[in-house]
């Protein structure tokens, strides 16, 4: 599998709302939640969406996940870093 270079955009509010969930998750519990605890812990009516938000985030490196594992969702050591640099400049160069 090519992995392709993040596109280190903005999250949509969608996707921030997942990625806190996650980073609260992960801070509570110290293992990933699965996309079932995702869905229903940002209210939303299908995993369909969890996996498409998902997608959206690691694409832009805030995580890293493993298809065929049922918790295998990593944030990105740096996420919170590009997050920074995203809100101060509107983009991260590189």
């Amino acid at each position: 599998m090519i992995k392709r270079k993040p596109d280190r955009q903005a999250m949509t509010a969608k996707e921030q709302a997942l990625y806190d969930f996650i980073r609260r998750w992960l801070g509570d519990r110290h293992y990933p939640p699965t996309y079932e605890e995702m869905r229903q812990g940002v209210h939303w009516s299908s995993k369909s969406l969890v996996d498409y938000h998902l997608t959206g985030l690691e694409n832009k490196g805030y995580l890293t996940r493993t298809r065929a594992t049922a918790r295998a969702v990593m944030l990105t050591q740096n996420a919170d870093e590009i997050a920074r640099l995203i809100a101060a400049r509107g983009h991260v160069d590189g």
